[in-house]
């Protein structure tokens, strides 16, 4: 199924035939009612813009785009970008004499790596998370005073900004930098955006994290070749950045419920949400030691644990057709070495900075948002899911022709 040939021939289709009928119509009109030659040529003009009154209420308007259309041309535009930035990364590599070493190992060499580097990150977590409380408790880390600059950036600035470049001439950031543009911007098709991170230490922004009440750690997660540890946010309704007014409020406030709301529970489990917002945190250093985070942040319309849930009742093995569960969301479609989950990062980008404003009193110093605009996001996780979900669909048909 062509997607995208077929809706340009509708439109064609659509646009072409109102417009003959009605210039034949027209034509017809104008020999039967048309003026003798005698009249004057002073009442030319009337006659003219007379005739353009009728062209213009026999023509209709072109019909508006559908809201699907919309969402299925973003869709080919998306996968277009992913593929040109996947292409100009390999081509940076090569200028820049970067080789991937992969190691060919059985599968059960690769799980049990996978299971040691997940319970090594466990440990080292639980390490992270002691020392920032430790620090925020005994006033070792200042954010009264810490002003936290954030720059939206584009996927493919990380190999194209000439500010950014100068961070590989540090042999010491190599490392990081493809981890996180192999890992997450150049494999995961939704990551369109990232945030970096000034003006603050990697060790303040997990305090930050923790002083507005949520995880600088997120456990048992597996590896994605981060340098600074992760940050999981609990999506609180609090903070949703629509309110019951809007229309769209009962259905996106079903991706806020709170998973246990019994009240005896442990508070870890008491602030399971159902969805959630989190990322892998990467860091390196710029000219002047400083650290520069970057954080390809995204919103799961459903958090893993939500599969705790499904499995206490049963709903995991009773899905409806069509219906995800919490980890099909990091299903890994592989094609083209394509990888295509449905990570909200534009949603998560613009969540993390809306929760960053409603909590900055307090939280910690001043806050400086730069190139926000760029974020295509409905604001709601409701509708950047249907458009993941289509761009899901697309991804497959176009995959399915080739193949």
């Amino acid at each position: 199924m062509e997607v995208g040939p077929q809706i340009t021939q509708a439109k064609a289709e659509t646009l072409s035939t109102p417009i003959k009928n009605s210039e034949q119509k027209i034509g017809k009109d104008a020999v039967k009612e048309s003026p003798k030659a005698q009249e004057s040529d002073q009442d030319a003009p009337k006659k003219i813009e007379e005739a353009r009154q009728v062209i213009s209420q026999q023509i209709p308007p072109p019909p508006a785009e559908s809201q699907q259309d919309t969402l299925v041309q973003k869709a080919f535009v998306k996968l277009q970008t992913f593929d040109t930035a996947k292409e100009h990364y390999r081509l940076f590599k090569q200028r820049m004499g970067i080789v991937d070493n992969e190691k060919k190992v059985s599968s059960i060499q690769a799980v049990a790596g996978e299971l040691a580097k997940i319970f090594g990150k466990f440990s080292d977590d639980n390490t992270r998370r002691k020392t920032v409380m430790e620090m925020v408790h005994n006033g070792k880390i200042a954010l009264e005073g810490a002003t936290v600059k954030i720059n939206v950036m584009d996927r493919s600035s990380l190999i194209e900004d000439p500010a950014l470049l100068q961070l590989w001439d540090n042999p010491e950031n190599r490392t990081a930098l493809t981890q996180f543009a192999g890992r997450e911007l150049m494999q995961e098709v939704n990551a369109t955006h990232w945030l970096m991170v000034t003006g603050v230490s990697v060790e303040q922004l997990h305090a930050i994290v923790y002083n507005m009440g949520h995880n600088p750690t997120a456990k048992l997660s597996g590896d994605r070749g981060e340098n600074a540890g992760r940050i999981a946010i609990d999506n609180y309704p609090e903070d949703m950045p629509i309110d019951a007014s809007d229309p769209r409020y009962p259905n996106e406030s079903q991706y806020w419920k709170q998973l246990f709301p019994n009240k005896l529970l442990p508070k870890a489990i008491q602030k399971w949400h159902v969805s959630r917002n989190h990322s892998v945190v990467y860091s390196v250093k710029d000219k002047e030691g400083k650290d520069v985070i970057m954080l390809p942040i995204h919103m799961d319309p459903k958090n893993w644990v939500v599969t705790i849930k499904e499995l206490f009742t049963g709903k995991m093995f009773s899905k409806k057709k069509g219906e995800k569960s919490a980890l099909d969301y990091h299903g890994l479609p592989q094609a083209n070495k394509r990888y295509l989950g449905t990570g909200l990062y534009e949603l998560g980008a613009s969540q993390f900075i809306h929760m960053l404003r409603r909590k900055q009193p307090g939280a910690f110093g001043n806050l400086i948002v730069e190139g926000e605009e760029k974020l295509d996001t409905t604001k709601t996780i409701s509708g950047d899911d249907a458009a993941a979900m289509v761009l899901e669909k697309v991804f497959e048909e176009i995959n399915n022709r080739k193949g």
